[in-house]
Formats: structure tokens, C-alpha cells, sequence
């Protein structure tokens, strides 16, 4: 380590260390920067523009007690990194790249986050997941009949950016007739949608997706509550021990007719299906155990494909049949729904959790 006690850097998207600077704090930049004090380490946020190659240091943001009031100063690089957002390529940002390397930093959870349709690709090889994926093919829009083969098989797909977060950069797509199919997506803080020809849906796909990677999914028939869609929001974090631990059951609860997680109602998961469905406690105890099931599994899966992660959120669909299906995992929750349903404590304690755990496997 460079020194005595071990230095978190918890790397963020410049819009975040702008709103430090200007004394604005979202609550993941709180709750992190908590925790990782509480661990002893020294702690910073940066971006990797930050990066001092000549020094080999960092220009970082912190809390200045004294003044009461976050400012900069040369930090040491860090001996773990912890990234709250953004995606950093080693080509982009080569000598801070190399340094890492160099330093054998432990990063807790990649610099670049999931390509999803690779993503599929690594849960497809384990046994435990690969059945609870729903049908997914690689697609490109200048394939137009594989694509029409696709949605006429399928009926309600979803097509999807390899890369995307919040909703973004994903389509829904419904044949309503021969020629005649219905489009939703959300852009802009607005859904669009309508009914469109083939030749129409083409347009509007290659407008909205323009020249990124995509995939294509079948729909899970999921349950719904007077209408309105819901998925589950599993939010899992390593431990001192090195094992993960479920700190969260969430549930979104979307808007009539909309998938998107903009504008949803989050609740505790065991008190949604109590309440709003009135099932048993023992069915959702049951259920609960299946979603551990499912989540240690896409954990233990990811991490033979990526190697080891400080923490993930898996996102679930459960259809009218009971049956569990991975939605997606991500890297770089956001946390809202974890944060409305349970609170900050809750939050702070999951990241001295696994700060605990990266700065016990540093030693």
C-alpha cells in the first residue's frame, strides 16, 4: 500500500466532483465517502482526468473538516478503487491505466461496465442461470428479416444498446398486425410511441439506436398489479469474508403500460406482495429463497466470467407462473429504489461492508 493506512478512491463522473465543489452532495457521494472513513482509509473521489502522470498522484476532492467544505489537494493513487459512475477505457486514459496496473490496484467493481448481450453470454455458459434467461439473439438493422423473423416468432420483444443505463437505449416492439407493429422507448424525460409499417419501424429503430451494437429479447409475460409492470431490484455486496449478501429486496413498480424505471414507485418486497397482492408470508418467504437462489447464481456467474466484484444489483422479472427470469445485472446502481425503501443507513452499511472486505484482501 502507499501508505500506512490504505487510500479509496471512489472514481465518479465529473458532473459529480463539480457538484462537491460547489458543496452539492448526492447521497451515494455521502453514504461512500462515510463508509469508506469508517474502514480508517484515507478517501477521495477523482475522475481520471485527475491523474498527475509526473507525480503520480491525484488531484482529489475532499471533505475539509477544518472548513467545513469539500475542496482539492494531492492525494496518493489509491490502493482500491470504488467507481460511482462513468466508463473509463484503458486507451482513453493510458497513463493512469498504466499506473493502475502497475500498482495493482483492486478495483472493486471494473472500470467499464457491462456489455449486456456479453453479459448474456457469460450467464448462458452456467447451468444455474441459463435458465432463467429469456430468449436473446445478437441484431443488427441492416439484418431487417432476421429481425422481422425475430418479432414474428416472438410477438413482444425488446430491443436493447449492448451498452445502456436508466431505461435508456431501450425499445419495446409489439406486432399489433401483418404490417403493423407498435413501439414504445423513453427519451428525453417522455415515452413516444405509436403504431407503425415495417419500413416505418426501421426508420424510427436506426434514428433511436443509430450505429450502437444491439441485442433483442423476447418479453417475459410479467406479473402485473392493476395494470402497471413491476421488476425486482436485488441490491448484493461483498462482506468481510469475502461472500456476498443480499442488503436490499426492492420493488420497482412502473407507471400503466410503461417498462421503464423513470417515474416508478419503489416498495420492500415483502411488503408489496403482502399488501398490493395479498399473498401468503409464507409464499413470499418462498419466494425470497428463490430469489437468493437466482442471485447467488448470476453473482458466482459473473464473477468467473469478469473476476471477483465488490458489488452488483440483478434486476428481475416474475411471470405469472412463478418463475424468476434475469432481467440484467449491473455494476453501478444507482440505488434510488435501495434508498427510498430502506434508507441511508442501510446504504452506508453495505459500503463498509465491502470496503471492509477490499482493504481486508489488500493487506
Amino acid at each position: 500500500m502507499s501508505t500506512s493506512s490504505p487510500v479509496i478512491g471512489l472514481l465518479c463522473r465529473a458532473n459529480m466532483k463539480k457538484r462537491l465543489l460547489r458543496q452539492k452532495v448526492p447521497f451515494r457521494a455521502r453514504l461512500s465517502y462515510r463508509a469508506g472513513l469508517q474502514t480508517g482509509a484515507t478517501v477521495y473521489f477523482f475522475t481520471a482526468k485527475d491523474f498527475i502522470k509526473k507525480r503520480n498522484k491525484i488531484k482529489g476532492v475532499y471533505y475539509d473538516r477544518s472548513q467545513k467544505k469539500w475542496r482539492r489537494k494531492l492525494f496518493p493513487f489509491p490502493d482500491i478503487i470504488f467507481r460511482l459512475g462513468g466508463t473509463y477505457t484503458g486507451n482513453k486514459y493510458p497513463s493512469f491505466n498504466r499506473s493502475l496496473k502497475s500498482r495493482k490496484t483492486l478495483v472493486l467493481n471494473r472500470l467499464k461496465s457491462f456489455d449486456k448481450y456479453t453479459q448474456y453470454k457469460v450467464l448462458r455458459k452456467k447451468s444455474s442461470t441459463a435458465s432463467a434467461l429469456p430468449i436473446t439473439k445478437e441484431l443488427s438493422l441492416k439484418k431487417k428479416q432476421q429481425l422481422f423473423q425475430f418479432i414474428n416468432r416472438h410477438s413482444n420483444v425488446y430491443i436493447k444498446a449492448k451498452y445502456s443505463f436508466q431505461s435508456r437505449g431501450v425499445m419495446r416492439v409489439r406486432k399489433k398486425g401483418t404490417n403493423s407493429f407498435e413501439y414504445l422507448y423513453f427519451r428525453r424525460k417522455r415515452i413516444r410511441q405509436g403504431i407503425v409499417s415495417k419500413s416505418q419501424l426501421i426508420k424510427i429503430l436506426t434514428k433511436f439506436f443509430k450505429r450502437k451494437p444491439l441485442f433483442i429479447q423476447k418479453e417475459i409475460p410479467i406479473v402485473r398489479h392493476r395494470g402497471k409492470p413491476f421488476d425486482i431490484r436485488i441490491e448484493i455486496n461483498k462482506t468481510l469474508n469475502g461472500k456476498p449478501k443480499v442488503s436490499a429486496y426492492c420493488v420497482k413498480e412502473h407507471p400503466k403500460g410503461v417498462f421503464t424505471s423513470k417515474n416508478s414507485k419503489s416498495y420492500k418486497l415483502r411488503n408489496f406482495f403482502l399488501r398490493k397482492y395479498t399473498y401468503s408470508d409464507q409464499y413470499v418467504t418462498s419466494l425470497i429463497k428463490k430469489i437468493d437462489q437466482v442471485c447467488y447464481a448470476t453473482y458466482e456467474a459473473l464473477e468467473s466470467g469478469y473476476g471477483p466484484l465488490g458489488e452488483i444489483s440483478v434486476d428481475l422479472g416474475l411471470d405469472k407462473n412463478g418463475k424468476l427470469w434475469i432481467i440484467e445485472a449491473n455494476l453501478c446502481s444507482g440505488k434510488r429504489a435501495f434508498y427510498h425503501t430502506y434508507g441511508a443507513a442501510d446504504i452506508e452499511r453495505s459500503y463498509v461492508e465491502m470496503f471492509s472486505y477490499a482493504v481486508k484482501k489488500i493487506k
